[in-house]
């Protein structure tokens, strides 16, 4: 049986330790959701359209507990944006919508 409960990262004796496996699952997750996302989107048929986005809820909701699993133990934090970033972040997506006529 693999040993999952080591958390250095890598192979132990040629067996996936948990923060490898784990690492997997955020990677494939993220692929998972973009997939989701566009199948919803281009989907024509409103109940396979709605299969698409309870399918890409649901896995957004898992990614989130992987992301939160990672980043308690260490292995994954991305570094935090300066409220500058923020405020550019914000003021280039309000930008983009009002060029888009969208309504908020």
């Amino acid at each position: 049986m693999p040993n999952t409960s080591k958390g250095g990262g890598g192979t132990t004796g040629g067996t996936l330790d948990e923060k490898t496996i784990i690492t997997d699952l955020l990677m494939s997750h993220k692929y998972l959701v973009d997939s989701y996302s566009k199948a919803t989107v281009e989907s024509a048929d409103p109940k396979l359209r709605d299969l698409f986005h309870k399918l890409y809820t649901e896995c957004l909701r898992d990614q989130d507990e992987i992301y939160n699993h990672m980043n308690s133990h260490g292995w994954y934090k991305p570094p935090e944006a300066s409220t500058q970033e923020v405020q550019k972040a914000e003021q280039k997506f309000s930008q983009t919508v009002s060029q888009m006529g969208i309504q908020g």
